[in-house]
């Protein structure tokens, strides 16, 4: 195996007047050396062809660079994604890109989140949808285009992830609606993890949140607005409060009437949204974030633990609230700070 080091990439180098900067100002990982010809020729060579461990051992320059940990061995070099963590001192073990992750809606948030996801390199993906791709999707999203239109959304979705990663999504034509049709999906696909970005009558939430209670399946919700975007909540059953949490607000705020399974959406085909890929994009993104921070145990990261984050892209400002289940919830756990097992 080579011994060969080189500069981790993520780490810039810029000259200011006589010096050179390299690694980020303030932190452990921050050298400045003489901006000379002689030195100009040591960086050289440290990108273009890496050094040895006799290198580094036998220069000053190399030395200082090794103890600040700014070097790392040459096929140890990451891809780009990798280097998030590595900036967050967080560990992504490889084997998490195996999760079973299943996608309620393959809509513009569904879609997106789909794809960020295998970008990452998840490979273990289900999607559900029946809807098919039209030119409302094609201008308010960056994954569909105008081959795509008149294709169902989850085969699109799954063609653009196959070119582009080289992962096969799973992709089932079908809308879901009870919780007979998420428990069907959920014994196909065996789920670890449940992505919620459909937005059929709200009673699917409510059997989202029984069906995940009652099999201990961690699961997210994700939506938007207009100009708001809906982060969350991420529930843990066993852990966390429910979903139910929400429709007891709904009925106590305004009555009996407002409850989950008594409403209805109509006129469905006759709306368009005015979101654009900008509000979708950022919910898409932050969605994936909360995801990444909870597989690999930075709680403390994640926002949307028993929360609801309503962020108004537009403005940059949004609240969270915190949600608290009532005595009479079946899930009822109040005020529990989760830590994974």
């Amino acid at each position: 195996m080579s011994d060969k080091y080189s500069i981790l990439k993520y780490l810039p180098i810029w000259s200011v007047e006589s010096k050179i900067c390299i690694g980020i100002p303030g932190t452990d990982q921050y050298i400045e050396i003489t901006n000379t010809n002689q030195n100009r020729k040591l960086l050289d060579d440290l990108i273009s062809n890496g050094i040895s461990l006799s290198e580094i051992n036998g220069n000053h320059f190399y030395n200082e660079l090794f103890k600040k940990q700014i070097l790392l061995k040459t096929e140890e070099q990451k891809k780009r994604k990798d280097f998030f963590f590595d900036y967050l001192n967080i560990k992504f073990p490889s084997e998490l890109l195996s999760y079973r992750i299943l996608i309620f809606g393959a809509g513009a948030g569904g879609a997106t989140i789909g794809y960020l996801l295998a970008q990452f390199g998840f490979k273990n993906i289900s999607i559900c949808d029946n809807d098919v791709v039209n030119s409302s999707d094609v201008e308010k999203t960056t994954i569909f285009d105008s081959t795509d239109i008149g294709k169902y959304k989850v085969i699109a979705l799954s063609e653009r992830v196959r070119k582009n990663f080289g992962i096969s999504i799973q992709a089932y034509t079908e809308k879901v609606f009870s919780e007979a049709d998420i428990r069907r999906f959920c014994d196909i696909t065996i789920p670890q993890f449940i992505i919620k970005a459909c937005d059929p009558n709200l009673s699917f939430r409510t059997s989202l949140n029984n069906y995940c209670f009652n099999n201990g399946i961690p699961f997210i919700h994700m939506s938007y607005a207009f100009e708001i975007i809906n982060l969350g909540p991420l529930f843990i059953p066993g852990k966390t409060c429910c979903d139910l949490s929400l429709n007891q607000l709904a009925i106590k705020r305004f009555g009996e009437e407002q409850s989950f399974e008594k409403q209805k959406k109509l006129y469905t085909d006759y709306t368009t949204h005015p979101s654009i890929s900008f509000n979708i994009n950022i919910l898409a993104n932050l969605i994936l974030k909360e995801i990444l921070f909870f597989l690999t145990d930075r709680y403390e990261m994640c926002n949307t633990i028993n929360k609801i984050v309503y962020y108004n892209a537009s403005i940059m400002k949004g609240y969270t609230y915190h949600l608290q289940c009532n005595k009479s919830c079946l899930f009822n756990l109040n005020n529990i700070t989760y830590e994974k097992n």
